[in-house]
């Protein structure tokens, strides 16, 4: 069986483009190419690598608007009227089928990546004229955000083609290899090449210009019959590596060679074993967008990239998916868990602070966020190390790590216990410091000028830090500091179960500046059950909640019957990946008879759209949006995404509570 056939969906032709689906070109870089709006058919290809939700593609290259040849074959130029009647996509994939009322002809168009060098385009015309000759010639254009130059050359073990080679003004460059017949041309506006495609035939142009472009013809001779229509295929393929790559990825066989190099990696990476089919398909999925989000830092080393198209980096809360990503990684075992962990205490600051997010375009990592008493972020990394440890039994690398985590965890007490209520627990003094972006119960510490807030989610992750840390202080032969954090541990635990649970709601809550808890349900309250924190009476007081958060699509953020819910707003309500990890940890452990309706939902997210979204409104699966009224972004997620939903998937796979770790 083909997994990759498996994954082939129907494609929404009203998302929109850049968040929809992409095209990664190869691991080692950030380059990725998407569809242009519905107005053109055809690609930007973006090779920034800085953070941003703007959109700005290096270079873009599209059928014109105008084929030369109308519907009785004038030789005038004719709009090219078109309209699209289905969208496929599947891992480095997409096809979309067309049609052309003006001119008579269906097109099949295709964009693979068959090898992970660059990205071949296909235009499969399709003949829909009887007794009469169809001829047209259709015209590429190419073109970027500044002059470019042009090289043009003919690869010698490929006479076949030739390389046109694309440099931008900033030194950006695009190898493109089309057949040799092809006539091409580069020019200064839209107006000179559209007085020239009317022509007999296209001038070579000059060196300099800012469109590319590329004219090919289609003719299909009369036939009697539909039976003995033809087609005839016209396919570029294009590389932001270089001439070499983009001659290498050119090839009719472009599906072929795109199914099998994804087969191979599903093949090599571990087995969910699942007795449903949808959750198989589900987790390799998963995979898929963990997979395109790889990259090669040149001094940091491997990296799985917190969500392309947006969010290029490390995020601290993020690192909770690396023993899913990484860990499991058949290429990179456990590669990303060292350098993430490594990137990040590397750059830890002289006061024990650690940032919480590292972009890849930094001179200095965390330079950006980095200062003054800067956002924590929930802290997973103990934890994390220690299933590297298990995976790769580097006791050395812990050694390097469990000073600093030490000192990150004094810092953490400092600015966010000691000098405010000394609960023994942590809060936050906005509602980024736990990644809980503006939730409900901490909006007044984010815009309202409310000094702080203990969060549950801050009190879980800190007795799990502390438990973790007693691990990793046994494993030193550090047994006086493993009996210490064991302590600490407990501590914490009573006091989060002193400071914020409500009996009568039977929640655990936020303990406002003022003292007062607010227990509103949320997935605040259900990282303790997600991390097995919660005895049996308490448990058994929760499960309404629990049953609150479970939607339709993934696990919600916030309970529909609370004060404040917004569902399709953030972490106001709609669901995240991250929730859905915490949602399914929890029934696997305590809610057995829960397991088969969260697991349903979890399904239902994951497929809602060709890729992993950041949330969702749990109701309908409508994209959510973030305070400001951007569209949460991006459809391509790793660390927020893709991993903690195979986190889920891998507890529902265990016998018992015990072996959730």
């Amino acid at each position: 069986m083909s997994i990759w056939k498996s994954l082939i969906a129907e494609f929404d032709a009203s998302l929109p483009r850049r968040t929809a689906v992409l095209l990664k070109e190869n691991e080692t870089t950030t380059a990725y190419y998407y569809p242009m709006d519905f107005g053109k058919i055809g690609y930007h290809l973006d090779t920034r690598i800085t953070t941003s939700y703007e959109e700005k593609p290096t270079f873009s290259f599209y059928l014109d608007d105008y084929v030369r040849g109308d519907f009785v074959n004038n030789p005038v130029l004719a709009l090219n009227a078109f309209f699209t009647k289905q969208m496929r996509t599947a891992p480095n994939w997409l096809r979309r089928d067309i049609g052309f009322p003006n001119v008579g002809l269906d097109l099949e168009e295709t964009a693979a990546v068959p090898s992970d060098q660059g990205v071949v385009w296909s235009l499969n015309f399709k003949q829909r004229n009887l007794h009469k000759i169809a001829d047209h010639r259709f015209h590429l254009v190419v073109t970027g955000q500044s002059e470019l130059r042009l090289e043009t050359s003919v690869p010698p073990e490929r006479p076949e083609l030739k390389v046109l080679r694309l440099t931008s003004e900033q030194g950006e460059s695009l190898a493109i290899a089309v057949p040799a017949e092809a006539e091409t041309g580069l020019f200064g506006s839209v107006v000179e090449y559209r007085e020239v495609i009317a022509g007999e035939a296209i001038p070579s142009g000059t060196i300099t210009g800012r469109y590319l472009v590329i004219g090919f013809r289609i003719r299909f001779e009369k036939v009697l019959s539909s039976k003995n229509w033809k087609q005839q295929r016209f396919s570029v393929a294009l590389s932001s590596l270089g001439p070499t790559e983009a001659v290498e990825s050119y090839g009719d066989d472009y599906e072929e060679r795109t199914e099998s190099l994804w087969n191979g990696f599903f093949d090599r990476i571990p087995k969910l074993g699942s007795d449903r089919e949808d959750a198989e398909r589900m987790y390799y999925k998963c995979w898929t967008v963990i997979k395109q989000n790889y990259y090669r830092h040149p001094e940091w080393g491997f990296m799985v990239l917190e969500a392309l198209p947006v969010y290029k980096g490390a995020w601290m809360w993020g690192t909770s998916a690396i023993v899913s990503n990484s860990i499991l990684d058949p290429d990179h075992p456990a590669e990303y868990a060292r350098n993430s962990i490594n990137l990040f205490t590397q750059n830890i600051r002289e006061d024990g602070y650690l940032t919480h997010a590292i972009y890849i375009d930094e001179k200095e990592p965390g330079e950006r966020w980095g200062r003054g008493e800067g956002v924590i972020q929930t802290p997973h990394l103990p934890w994390v190390a220690y299933s590297y440890y298990e995976k790769t039994k580097d006791v050395e690398q812990l050694k390097i790590w469990y000073p600093l985590f030490k000192r990150f965890y004094d810092y953490i007490g400092r600015t966010r216990d000691e000098g405010l209520d000394r609960l023994h627990l942590w809060a936050a003094k906005t509602s980024f410091d736990i990644g809980l972006d503006v939730s409900p119960q901490f909006t007044d510490i984010t815009y309202y000028g409310e000094s702080h807030a203990y969060s549950a989610v801050f009190a879980a992750e800190r007795v799990r830090y502390e438990r973790t840390m007693g691990d990793i202080a046994d494993l030193l032969g550090h047994l006086e500091d493993a009996v210490e954090w064991r302590n600490a541990a407990q501590v914490t635990l009573e006091a989060a179960n002193r400071n914020l649970w409500d009996e009568e709601a039977g929640w655990y809550g936020a303990r406002r500046a003022n003292g007062t808890l607010d227990t509103r349900v949320s997935v605040d309250g259900l990282a303790f059950l997600a991390y097995g924190l919660v005895d049996p009476e308490r448990a058994q007081a929760m499960k309404p909640g629990v049953e609150k958060l479970i939607a339709t699509y993934g696990v919600r953020t916030f309970a529909p019957d609370e004060p404040g819910y917004e569902p399709d707003v953030y972490w106001r309500g709609p669901s995240w990946p991250k929730s859905c990890a915490w949602g399914a940890q929890a029934v696997c452990r305590y809610y057995p008879d829960l397991r088969e309706r969260t697991l349903d939902a979890l399904i239902r997210f994951a497929f809602r759209w060709p890729n992993i979204w950041e949330c969702m409104n749990g109701d309908n699966g409508e994209i959510a949006r973030g305070d400001i009224g951007v569209k949460a972004t991006p459809g391509v997620s790793s660390n927020v995404g893709a991993g903690e939903l195979i986190t889920a998937l891998r507890a529902f796979g265990r016998k018992n509570s015990g072996e959730l770790g």
